[in-house]
């Protein structure tokens, strides 16, 4: 593969180590930062879905309800209520399941913030104690 400038290659400080571990660098710091990035931003959609979930159990709730005043008027009600009761508990279950699964989202990430504070701290002190 030949290059469109060969003084780039004369050139001492862009050799080819030298490229390579500029390439590293920079792949780290932009990973770094993009991924702390959107943990904060994982951490604000999570709260969104927490809502929007929040928000989806009480339209379940209202037809749950409605379906239930439908049995209600009917004269052989026992097997309509048994599956509606079956259906009441599985979709609390189930919207349960969901919040807690967010929660513990929520909470990795909170810790995750945590820590990087912590040893951003713990490398501070160690410097103020290097200059002292």
């Amino acid at each position: 593969m030949k290059c469109s400038h060969p003084s780039i290659l004369k050139n001492k400080f862009l050799n080819s180590n030298m490229i390579i571990k500029i390439c590293i660098f920079l792949f780290f710091l932009f990973n770094f930062f993009t991924s702390f990035s959107t943990e904060l931003v994982d951490i604000n959609d999570k709260k969104n879905k927490l809502k929007i979930l929040n928000e989806e159990k009480k339209i379940f709730l209202k037809e749950i309800s409605i379906k239930e005043k439908s049995c209600l008027k009917m004269f052989f009600s026992s097997s309509c209520i048994e599956e509606l009761e079956i259906e009441y508990l599985e979709g609390l279950r189930r919207f349960d399941l969901k919040r807690q699964e967010i929660l513990v989202l929520i909470r990795r990430n909170e810790s995750k913030k945590r820590f990087l504070r912590r040893e951003e701290n713990r490398k501070r002190a160690v410097e103020r104690r290097k200059k002292n």
